[in-house]
């Protein structure tokens, strides 16, 4: 804990056809996934444009559907890479340390 992790793969998995087909209706949906880490919810951070604060959303949304550029295909994604930011407080007594924010 307290130190930077880059780029670690956590998991790999390949997925049926019938799984992609349920993936694409939690797309459409628009289904979110929700994480906890150490009690706490994982929160998005959504900058308002039309002021100078921010929202925070509960989990995120399992994928989006879009086009590559050019194409005028729909395609579905799957958010599948994710940066966490764990936010904590270190204990100013000892060696301990408590996560404060999960985003």
């Amino acid at each position: 804990m307290r130190e930077p992790k880059m780029c670690q793969i956590v998991c790999k998995a390949t997925i049926s056809d019938k799984q992609a087909k349920e993936l694409k209706e939690k797309i459409e949906d628009e289904y979110r996934v929700n994480m906890i880490l150490d009690n706490l919810p994982l929160v998005v951070p959504i900058a308002r444009p039309d002021r100078d604060d921010v929202v925070f959303q509960g989990g995120y949304h399992v994928g989006v559907k879009g086009q590559y550029a050019g194409s005028k295909d729909e395609k579905y994604f799957i958010h599948n890479h994710l940066i966490f930011l764990v936010k904590y407080h270190k204990d100013e007594n000892s060696d301990l340390s408590r996560i404060v924010g999960f985003e």
